[in-house]
């Protein structure tokens, strides 16, 4: 195999999803577990956490309570964001 079909391959390999908090107990411990391309999904819920992480390519999504509740979510936090410009 070429060098460069190698690195293709590798490239496209698909990443693990890591549950929070089915699988870890935070998000930070689930950040420290994962590895580049892995995504961390976060339930919803509230976390109270200050979360870090260097050299890793990795997805953090938190899930939303139905899909109602994601649009009324943004328009807050617009809000929020015009209010304090």
């Amino acid at each position: 195999m070429s060098q460069s079909a190698q690195t293709l391959f590798a490239s496209s390999t698909i990443g693990t999803t890591l549950n929070v908090p089915a699988e870890y107990d935070t998000i930070q411990s689930a950040i420290n577990t994962a590895v580049n391309g892995d995504t961390v999904l976060v339930a919803v819920g509230s976390y109270y956490e200050n979360l870090t992480w260097h050299l890793k390519s990795i997805n953090l999504i938190g899930a939303v309570d139905g899909a109602d509740d994601l649009l009324p979510m943004l328009k807050a936090r617009l809000g929020r964001l015009k209010q304090s410009n």
